[in-house]
């Protein structure tokens, strides 16, 4: 199309120069050059049009993009094609570390293995007294518990050295990403809110990329934070229709270690930190509601209150007992 606009253009300029093909006047030898002045914009905006669309001249694919001219007189600019980059949450989590660890924590509904089944008592020496059958052998639909289960509140111990990097801890893993996900608005989820006790949490900072930000922590604990405090409305699985702003520090600095058994350090803002810290609670045996103001405690006692009372006629704690 171009090709042919440019040769319609010279022919139009030929007959514009004193009628040599076509004898025209003054007036009609002005207009064809006009015309020919016309096709060759449009053969300009043509060539243009190849660049905006990331084509080259032949047709081909190009990895450039138009950026617009830098100022009245310049060219227009291009850029090289945009690199994609992780968040750099993600980057500082799984860059070092390689490929086998990002790849380890990527899709929890992926289906693992599983381990031989054992004996009750192994998973509660494990992961204690309430610890489901099979937590960390097979795949499964753990149960996230509502308050006032004892776990919540029980002591929370350290992963052993032996297990760290363990297909275990892998399967687990997986089993507490499928549980946090299966509430809607699920973003993060500590091991005890399972009946598992251990120090253990996972949560995913950006929902809309949830296979690139799911995280594995791992016996973490906090090295330092911030001085300035910043509220925000908090909620959690373990307590349904239960709300309310909890005030936290703005950043912290954690240590933990990942899902392959790899120490790691980092500083963490915004979401991010705010979901370590919900979770490193649970950890620690605090719940949310253990830090709201009075009056945003007592706006929500009514909803707390009846949890207690539904635990209670649901008789859950004979039930466990029965379990054991």
């Amino acid at each position: 199309l171009k090709a042919r606009s440019q040769q319609f253009g010279t022919s139009v300029g030929a007959m514009a120069r004193g009628g040599a093909l076509f004898p025209m006047g003054r007036r009609r030898a002005r207009g064809a050059a006009l015309l020919a002045t016309s096709a060759a914009a449009a053969a300009a905006l043509l060539a243009a049009g190849s660049l905006w669309y990331g084509r080259t001249d032949a047709g081909a694919s190009s990895d450039l993009d138009f950026v617009g001219p830098e100022g009245p007189s310049s060219a227009p600019a291009l850029r090289p094609p945009r690199e994609h980059r992780s968040p750099p949450t993600q980057r500082h989590f799984f860059g070092a570390i390689g490929d086998a660890v990002k790849n380890a924590m990527r899709a929890p509904e992926e289906e693992l293995p599983s381990l031989p089944l054992e004996e009750p008592d192994a998973y509660r020496a494990r992961g204690g007294p309430h610890a489901p059958i099979g937590f960390d052998t097979e795949m499964q639909e753990l149960e996230v518990v509502p308050y006032p289960h004892p776990s919540l509140r029980l002591e929370n111990k350290e992963i052993e050295a032996e297990w760290l990097g363990s297909d275990r801890l892998k399967i687990f893993a997986r089993n507490l990403f499928k549980a946090m996900y299966r509430d809607e608005g699920g973003a993060g989820l500590a091991a005890p809110q399972v009946g598992v006790n251990i120090r253990m949490m996972v949560y995913c900072f950006d929902p809309e990329n949830k296979k690139d930000s799911q995280t594995v922590l791992i016996n973490p604990r906090i090295t330092k934070y911030s001085d300035l405090m910043e509220p925000f409305k908090e909620k959690c699985l373990s307590f349904p229709r239960v709300r309310g702003n909890v005030d936290r520090p703005e950043w912290i600095e954690v240590e933990a270690v990942d899902i392959e058994g790899v120490p790691f350090a980092k500083r963490l803002d915004g979401i991010e930190a705010r979901l370590f810290q919900h979770e490193y609670d649970h950890l620690d045996g605090i719940v949310f509601i253990d830090k709201l103001a009075g009056p945003v405690k007592n706006r929500e006692q009514p909803a707390i209150d009846f949890l207690v009372r539904t635990w209670k006629a649901q008789g859950l704690e004979a039930q466990i007992g029965k379990a054991l």
